[in-house]
């Protein structure tokens, strides 16, 4: 699956230069670092959550449609 590679890879880059960013931030702004880091942590919580259901969702259309 190269399409699965490929978004594992971008997923790969985007948190490193996430990291990178309050790692900078650190040198100048702890709190502000701790904060940023915090509200990173929770969006990847509800975007996790999110495909969580959406994958639910196409699940329970694919099993309806196989069933008619």
């Amino acid at each position: 699956m190269k399409l699965n590679k490929e978004i594992e890879e971008a997923v790969q880059i985007a948190n490193s230069n996430l990291w990178n960013i309050i790692h900078e931030v650190s040198k100048h702004d702890l709190k502000l670092a701790r904060k940023l880091d915090h509200a990173i942590a929770d969006y990847k919580e509800a975007s996790w959550r999110s495909g969580q259901r959406n994958g639910i969702e196409l699940a329970k259309r694919i099993l309806a449609t196989e069933e008619k």
